[in-house]
């Protein structure tokens, strides 16, 4: 998504959190915590209050998380 969305170094979001939750089978809160998760750990930044618009900011690390 992030190749294809990125514009500028950053990207919005198509979906909104609930959204996201109901196409993946997850709960909006098992999503809205990972995201969370992953602000804090320096992986990504929300540039929007709306939390839809995003950063990437270590792509290497993300890539990494599921290996």
């Amino acid at each position: 998504m992030d190749k294809r969305l990125a514009i500028a170094g950053f990207f919005a979001l198509p979906m909104n959190r609930r959204d996201i939750a109901d196409y993946l089978g997850l709960t909006l809160e098992t999503v809205s915590r990972a995201l969370h998760q992953l602000n804090a750990l320096g992986i990504l930044e929300f540039l929007s209050c709306s939390h839809r618009q995003i950063v990437i900011l270590d792509r290497e690390r993300l890539t990494n998380l599921g290996s």
